[in-house]
């Protein structure tokens, strides 16, 4: 694996981070767009993604 400079790994980490902030938009546009009950499963997935992606814009930065 290529190693990256402080600069790119930032780089990396903000766009991981903006990552999370659009599975977080498009689990809120998606259930105001639907006007149905939220589904469960996408619900998981959704956070599940989001938080993985935080996950990995956190460990980018240390």
């Amino acid at each position: 694996m290529r190693k990256l400079n402080e600069r790119q790994r930032e780089v990396l980490a903000e766009k991981f981070a903006d990552l999370g902030n659009i599975s977080i938009g498009s689990l809120v546009f998606g259930f105001v767009l639907q006007s149905n009950v939220l589904n469960g499963l996408s619900l998981f997935i959704g956070l599940g993604i989001a938080f993985a992606t935080y996950g990995i814009s956190i460990s980018l930065q240390k």
